[in-house]
């Protein structure tokens, strides 16, 4: 099979189909997708990218006037795509190398001076990892090195109408190590925020403080070394790092031996294994190849947890709050993004992400313009900077609402992110209400389902640096612990980094309760917070309302009310047992009966009639259960029982024979009076 050769586009773009355009990842096993202008069509495209001509065919029938997209995978046997806009790129080359921009190998052009390179991958290519143009201090180039696509030959520029053509048609070879050690070095001058652990080649623009250079030198030589690189490319490296990083710089002599000591290690020494399986007689899309690596400890950079709310919101991972209906879990988010969006402190620590930030919701039980964005404006938060995912599918040529799938949407939610981020908008929070919603085709129930999706979800969150606040409901199970409380399969509560419990105060039903639940990460001996869902009234003209005038609305928000030695197993324990649930009145009642009595002492009698007499809430029970919990003394003198306040006032009553107590209508005035 041979690639396309168009001269014109004018005359010969209505006779190149798609299938057309896919021949030349074909001819040169870099599998294929379809795409409509640059963008792919298939939701989850990087997973069914494929060599297999009987799905080109398919596709071809369906898609037959689609550009065609080659996939670049960062494994041993894919490819990697070097893009380059300017003729710059080739000049800054020749300049710090002394060579040229490699031709021995696929390259094709998308307009004049701009075009793909392709190559095949290796260790120190795979390595690299992507870089986009936002990491280039120029933005002229690209590096697309895993589950990234590059447009095919044949296809049609969508804003020029140009072709892109084959310049040089040729196998595509390994890289340079010259060229690699380029592009990363042009990285790391660039105005872009890197990933060093999502790019172990790359090297970090962070200052390293006297007292961790020797360490963090030696770190970055260790990963460039294992990427590949030679012995003076990662000395140049380190020389750099040291002279632009560190403070103040190691001399030249001491980063000379930290370059000898890294380099000294053999690369060979890593275990790599690579596994095929599935049928090798059926199509090329149905054998999957898997690949294993050992890599040593000193690889690695050891990092600090990072946090969205310190000791409680972990940044980069996966976040839970579970609880009982109407409790506040939403309130309580609405709360914290509201802090988010506009950098304000946090009920019980500073605010340190370092400016405002930009939040995503996928929510599905409350309506967003009648019940979150109210919420949202009565929390103070910038609306502004809050962004609600929504979804449209075809059903049957009609446009319908659909509901987005964590199993399968991730791709589309990355270039959402993606193409915020290329708008200076920073995104640091995905908050997903309730989580149970967004699983797709999975079975909640069923844990080998569940897993599958938080693993993809926390790599996602590592590899866009980002958070998912995921908000969940508590099953029947009383008698369970708090960890084993929340609904569905246990990686709802298992997956998550930290994990946090909302439920009545049992102290105070005015109150509820943020309670740690799990959280391997959070400080041992953090404190719960208390709150009360107060209301507060904003300027709102709602579709109920005929005139479409602005007019005071009451809505709901968190008011936050110190913290709380009460933990969460025994705050759900407590509201599972009926017999260990307080009420606040009928403690209230005693204390006014014992206050107003001449000796602190009342008629069990009279007590159950005040109760009745104030509210037929206050029954027989809560009494029982308010005497408990104030330990009041029970005695029986002249064939009637008494209650007191203490031991003391009994015993004094006890001495007297008996005095007036006051009657339960008396008693009502007495504690309408005080409340």
């Amino acid at each position: 099979m041979t690639s396309p050769q168009i001269q014109e586009p004018c005359s010969e773009t209505s006779t190149i189909t798609f299938k057309d355009r896919a021949a030349t990842g074909l001819k040169y096993q870099i599998p294929c997708i379809p795409l409509r202008g640059k963008t792919p069509v298939l939701q989850d495209w990087p997973n069914v990218a494929t060599l297999d001509p009987a799905q080109i065919e398919k596709w071809n029938a369906e898609f037959p006037d689609h550009n065609a997209g080659m996939v670049a995978f960062a494994q041993p046997g894919g490819h990697w795509c070097f893009e380059v806009d300017s003729d710059d790129v080739a000049k800054r080359y020749k300049e710090d190398t002394g060579h040229s921009l490699p031709s021995n190998t696929l390259v094709v052009q998308s307009r004049p001076s701009r075009g793909h390179r392709w190559f095949r991958h290796n260790a120190a290519s795979i390595a690299m990892g992507n870089i986009s143009q936002n990491d280039i201090l120029q933005k002229d180039f690209s590096v697309r090195c895993d589950r990234q696509q590059a447009v095919s030959p044949g296809s049609i520029h969508p804003d020029t109408g140009d072709i892109y053509r084959i310049v040089k048609d040729r196998e595509p070879q390994e890289a340079p190590a010259e060229l690699i050690a380029w592009l990363l070095k042009q990285k790391t001058s660039g105005v872009g925020k890197l990933e060093a652990k999502g790019n172990p080649g790359a090297i970090a623009e962070a200052p390293i403080p006297s007292g961790s250079r020797n360490s963090a030198l030696t770190s970055l030589g260790g990963r460039l070394h294992h990427s590949g690189l030679s012995d003076a490319l990662v000395l140049d490296a380190l020389l750099e790092a040291n002279d632009n990083r560190c403070t103040p710089p190691l001399s030249v002599e001491e980063v000379k031996t930290i370059a000898k000591s890294v380099c000294r290690y053999d690369t060979s020494e890593d275990v790599t294994a690579t596994v095929s399986f599935g049928n090798p007689k059926q199509s090329a899309k149905s054998v999957l190849t898997r690949e294993m690596v050992l890599r040593r400890g000193d690889q690695y950079d050891p990092t600090v947890t990072p946090w969205l709310w310190p000791n409680r919101i972990v940044a980069n991972n996966i976040n839970v709050f579970s609880g009982e209906p109407d409790k506040g879990k939403s309130l309580c988010w609405a709360d914290f993004v509201s802090r988010l969006t506009t950098h304000r402190d946090f009920p019980d620590s500073l605010n340190e992400c370092g400016g405002p930030i930009d939040v995503i919701v996928m929510a599905s039980e409350d309506d967003i313009d009648s019940t979150i964005i109210p919420r949202l404006i009565a929390a103070e938060a910038d609306i502004q900077r809050v962004h609600f995912v929504e979804i449209q599918e075809n059903e049957s040529g009609t446009i319908i609402e659909g509901i987005a799938a964590l199993d399968r949407d991730l791709p589309a939610i990355a270039k959402l992110i993606e193409d915020l981020r290329k708008k200076s908008i920073n995104v640091a929070l995905i908050v997903v209400d309730p989580i149970i919603a967004f699983i797709g085709d999975a079975d909640p129930n069923r844990d080998k389902e569940i897993r599958p999706i938080f693993s993809r979800m926390k790599t996602f969150s590592k590899k866009h640096g980002l958070a998912w606040l995921t908000v969940n409901h508590l099953n029947k199970n009383s008698s369970a612990t708090s960890i084993n409380r929340t609904s569905g399969a246990k990686s709802f509560v298992s997956a998550p980094r930290a994990t946090w419990m909302f439920a009545d105060d049992p102290d105070n039903p005015e109150r509820r309760l943020m309670m740690k639940g799990k959280g391997n990460l959070v400080k041992q001996g953090i404190k719960s917070l208390a709150y009360r869902i107060t209301e507060t009234f904003i300027q709102y003209k709602g579709k109920e309302f005929v005139d479409q005038k602005l007019r005071p609305v009451g809505v709901p928000r968190i008011q936050w009310d110190g913290e709380s030695e009460q933990l969460a197993d025994d705050v759900l324990q407590s509201a599972a047992d009926p017999a260990s649930r307080r009420s606040i009145k009928a403690e209230e009642l005693l204390k006014t009966l014992f206050d107003e009595s001449p000796m602190g002492v009342v008629l069990a009698s009279d007590a159950y009639q005040a109760g009745e007499a104030i509210s037929p809430t206050i029954g027989e029970d809560k009494l029982k259960r308010a005497k408990a919990k104030l330990k009041v003394e029970v005695f029986r003198l002249n064939e009637r029982w008494y209650w007191a306040r203490g031991k003391e006032e009994m015993k004094a009553f006890r001495a007297t024979g008996g005095l007036y107590i006051p009657k339960p209508e008396q008693t009502k005035t007495l504690y309408e009076k005080a409340s």
